[in-house]
């Protein structure tokens, strides 16, 4: 009688295969996660750089949002240490920064006006600076008013506060100073990326394969082409009151009292305003009334007609018949 053979358990050789599945998965789980983040890194990749290979359809809409959130970053990154996106003098930012300085006083004159302001002229010019704005007005008595507006480079604007204080005595001073700052690291770097994108659509223009992708792409550079020239512009326009300071000077004559004063009221040109004024109220008035007026007019002439016309009917009526 033969022994039956032994037979190896079932269990063992099914929990190792289960253990290779799991090993198996889990390196695929890996590999793919390795992928999806290699992927992002390229898409990134491909964002920054102006000559990615492989083009990008995207809406503009979506190429927008893109780069609004971009400029975030580099604008939270540069904080303290972007360079300006266009050329500028050194003297307009001081250690870093850009200062917005502007401001008004009154000055209390003593002799001429004429010498006053020329006086004010020179020095603008000796700062390399000019007058900009001039408003001069003559009281009942001959004395002269006036508010004269001077700019010079920031770097001398605390020189023209001493100097115009040292042409008679200030009753007056307003000088306010604006850290613009930030707002022109963000506009630069919102300048940068919005060039680096013209640089990246201007690549793909020239890989276009066919009219309508070039179309497409061609649609989405004039979009970014537009608001590299807004950006540049309000850049621009921060840069030039950075590099420039105003001053409003009001010139009072000695003698009168600053708060008190009412010159131009009662010189000529007062009168002639007021004058002028009330003409303005009085033809308005006049215009006013006669528009009003108009129902009523056509109102009575309907009537005065009406009554010719019955008139001339019972004259008819009561004419004797022949």
């Amino acid at each position: 009688m033969t022994r039956p053979r032994s037979r190896t358990p079932a269990l063992p050789a099914a929990l190792l295969g289960a253990l290779g599945l799991a090993l198996l998965l889990a390196a695929c789980s890996a590999g793919d996660e390795a992928v999806e983040d290699a992927a992002e890194e390229v898409d990134e990749a491909d964002m920054e750089s102006p000559d990615a290979d492989e083009p990008i359809e995207a809406p503009a809409s979506e190429a927008d949002d893109a780069a609004e959130a971009d400029d975030g970053a580099e604008a939270d990154d540069g904080v303290g240490g972007a360079a300006p996106a266009s050329d500028l003098d050194d003297t307009t930012a001081r250690d870093g920064q850009y200062l917005v300085r502007e401001g008004s006083l009154v000055l209390v004159y003593d002799g001429s006006f004429e010498r006053t302001f020329d006086e004010l002229d020179d020095l603008a010019e000796h700062l390399g600076g000019a007058i900009g704005d001039i408003d001069t007005d003559t009281g009942p008595d001959g004395a002269e008013f006036g508010t004269v507006g001077i700019e010079v480079p920031v770097d001398a604007y605390d020189e023209l506060l001493r100097a115009v204080a040292d042409l008679g005595e200030v009753e007056r001073r307003d000088i306010r100073t604006e850290d613009v700052t930030g707002e022109h690291v963000d506009l630069s770097s919102r300048l940068r990326h919005a060039e680096s994108l013209e640089d990246f659509y201007l690549g793909l223009y020239d890989d276009a394969e066919d009219v309508d992708e070039a179309l497409a792409i061609s649609q989405q550079l004039e979009q970014v082409q537009e608001r590299i020239e807004r950006l540049r512009g309000q850049l621009d326009e921060l840069e030039d009151r950075a590099a420039t300071s105003t001053l409003r000077v009001e010139l009072v004559p000695a003698g009168y009292d600053v708060d008190d004063r009412e010159p131009d009221t009662a010189a000529f040109g007062g009168y002639w305003s007021e004058a002028a004024d009330g003409f303005v109220q009085v033809a308005g008035t006049l215009l006013v009334l006669a528009v009003g007026a108009i129902p009523l007019l056509l109102a009575g002439a309907a009537l005065v007609l009406a009554g010719l016309a019955a008139r001339r009917a019972w004259k008819r009526t009561s004419a004797p018949s022949t």
